[in-house]
């Protein structure tokens, strides 16, 4: 993004801001989020999920669920956008494939296994994904 040059806590911090300049969503791209490495990638996905416009989110997040590797962002995205637009973050969710666990994260009632984020990614995305998403997850 605009070969920024931002730390993954300053990063950290845009994501979780009550708003922010739409020209900085605007400059997250697939490429960014696919690439970058996880420590920057997560809160990226928050940032989408939390500011971008819901269709703009959407068609990042199917770009997303085209790489194995990096899946487990689409639930970081999901979370964020839930607060503000729930049937686009449901629509985040349907990305996984059919019966995939990680498609419960915003019905179940209880936290979800860290087991769902398995094979959604590399070791550092996955944790950087369960620090993200907080109290869904919980770690047996």
């Amino acid at each position: 993004a605009r070969g920024w040059r931002i730390s993954g806590f300053e990063f950290d911090a845009l994501a979780d801001a009550d708003s922010v300049d739409p020209s900085i969503v605007a400059d997250l791209k697939p490429a960014f989020l696919l690439s970058s490495p996880a420590i920057l990638a997560a809160p990226a996905a928050h940032l989408v999920g939390t500011h971008a416009p819901a269709e703009i989110a959407l068609q990042l997040f199917e770009r997303v669920a085209s790489s194995n590797k990096r899946r487990a962002l689409l639930l970081v995205g999901a979370n964020a956008m839930a607060e503000r637009d729930r049937p686009t973050a449901d629509r985040i969710l349907d990305l996984l494939e059919p019966g995939h666990p990680g498609r419960q994260l915003l019905t179940a009632a209880e936290p979800l296994p860290v087991s769902i984020l398995d094979d959604l990614g590399k070791v550092q995305l996955r944790e950087a994904v369960r620090k993200r998403l907080g109290d869904r997850i919980v770690v047996s």
